[in-house]
């Protein structure tokens, strides 16, 4: 993890420390990722995640591992193209009593291009601007659901910095927060 993404996540972390208390939930969920290639197909992976939800604030602060998948190469037998890395968000949203709402974020990401094929394989680092929005619903305290939409802006892969969306439908549980 670049320095500049420690510094982020450690930002995001800090924009509940004005906030009388935080709610914390982890989850992950299976991730459809998208390249602007029309060559290339798109890649199912998975993502793993931690957000902090202020209760007497609309700010959040996230932090994850995502594994897009690999995207094969149409053409190119055996050959396919996967991104993987961290992120760390800030960025501020309405919830309810349970934790359910909307939220928009900003932050960046840091993770590497892999490109792998019968002749072996080649790996490229990228970090950037990332901006995101999703909801979660929580069906009780303890257990939700999570949609999240994502783009990654200027993706190193080899050929061109492309921007690299993200979708991501899974789980959310919350582990800590105010019980009153």
């Amino acid at each position: 993890m670049t320095t500049l993404t420690k510094a982020l996540a450690a930002a995001a972390l800090l924009t509940l420390a004005g906030t009388a208390s935080a709610d914390t939930f982890l989850g992950g969920g299976l991730t459809f990722s998208q390249y602007e290639y029309d060559d290339l197909d798109d890649g199912n992976g998975y993502s793993l995640f931690a957000t902090f939800k202020g209760t007497e604030s609309p700010w959040l602060g996230e932090i994850a591992y995502y594994d897009g998948g690999d995207a094969d190469v149409e053409g190119l037998n055996g050959v396919s193209l996967n991104h993987s890395g961290f992120k760390a968000y800030a960025g501020f949203g309405g919830f309810d009593e349970l934790g359910s709402g909307f939220w928009l974020k900003a932050g960046l990401y840091s993770g590497d291009t892999e490109i792998s094929g019968p002749g072996g394989s080649a790996d490229e680092s990228a970090s950037g601007l990332a901006l995101g929005l999703g909801g979660d619903w929580m069906f009780s305290e303890s257990v939700g659901a999570r949609f999240d939409l994502e783009i990654l802006f200027g993706v190193e892969d080899f050929v061109d910095d492309e921007d690299v969306t993200l979708i991501t439908v899974g789980l959310v549980f919350g582990v800590s927060g105010d019980s009153d």
